[in-house]
């Protein structure tokens, strides 16, 4: 299949990036000159359909030369066999109704080529429309046009969630964070990311829910996913499929021990500024 690609042999530009600052100070004071961060909300996503958009919302992660990107290739394939499956729409309804507080932050320091990124988990608890931070890992660094290196938080739960039955957002984080931006010009950041992530049991049930409501409908993909007839998809059916199983295989080795670990997603967002408590 189309998960993984191989990247080209020529070297990343080096291009800087042009990205509006705040003027908050940062909190890194070993790096010299005025420093600023950019702080961001995410308030939609795009999410890959075909195996082409899997492959260009993708990132090497682990240094092979090939594009990573396990889940959104998955997604794609879902999205081939339903016309129905849009997690895409469901997971930006999310964001753009505050449901789901997802926080990036840009940090660029006067005369240094070098610049970080991180992935926040975030939340409104009073309300006021200004999120605190709950979880902001650990920061991606570079010195062209891509940071990587980081540890991302992501809402994995809505990324499986096609029919809009997810209930939890399944944080999780991302390792082999890796982030580009490019700002848009009606003062949006478009930010496309890549990450290493677990897909426990609670980010698959809203894509067993899915099948389950699709064999309903009278699918035979999903007839030949329910092996024990009840009618109802469970999320080790989904896992012992052999049409899924490959899709939900980990192609990351996070740890060094010559065993991949963690899948890899690839996606981009729409990011705008926020005043963040």
């Amino acid at each position: 299949m189309w998960v993984r690609i191989l990247l080209p042999l020529l070297p990343l530009a080096s291009t800087s990036l042009l990205l509006g600052c705040t003027d908050q100070p940062a909190d890194d004071t070993d790096q010299p000159g005025a420093c600023t961060i950019q702080r961001l909300r995410v308030n939609s996503i795009h999410l890959p359909r075909s195996g082409t958009e899997a492959a260009s919302l993708g990132f090497d992660l682990d240094g092979d030369r090939v594009v990573d990107n396990q889940l959104g290739s998955l997604g794609a394939a879902l999205a081939a066999v339903y016309p129905e499956w849009d997690a895409e729409m469901f997971l930006s309804d999310r964001l753009a109704e505050r449901d789901v507080q997802w926080l990036a932050l840009i940090e660029r320091c006067d005369g240094e080529r070098d610049w970080r990124a991180r992935l926040a988990r975030g939340a409104d608890v009073d309300v006021d429309g200004r999120p605190e931070i709950v979880d902001d890992g650990a920061a991606a660094s570079g010195e062209g046009s891509i940071a990587a290196d980081g540890v991302g938080l992501v809402p994995v739960g809505f990324f499986a969630d096609g029919g809009g039955f997810a209930d939890d957002a399944a944080w999780e984080s991302g390792l082999a964070f890796t982030l580009s931006a490019r700002p848009t010009v009606d003062g949006d950041t478009t930010l496309t990311i890549g990450a290493a992530v677990e897909l426990g049991d609670a980010a698959l049930a809203p894509a067993a829910a899915f099948l389950t409501d699709q064999l309903a409908r009278g699918s035979r993909f999903a007839m030949a996913i329910d092996t024990d007839d009840d009618k109802t998809i469970s999320v080790i059916e989904l896992r012992a499929s052999p049409a899924v199983a490959t899709l939900l295989g980990a192609d990351i080795d996070t740890d060094d021990d010559g065993t991949p670990d963690r899948l890899s997603i690839g996606f981009a967002v729409t990011a705008r500024p926020v005043i963040i408590e």
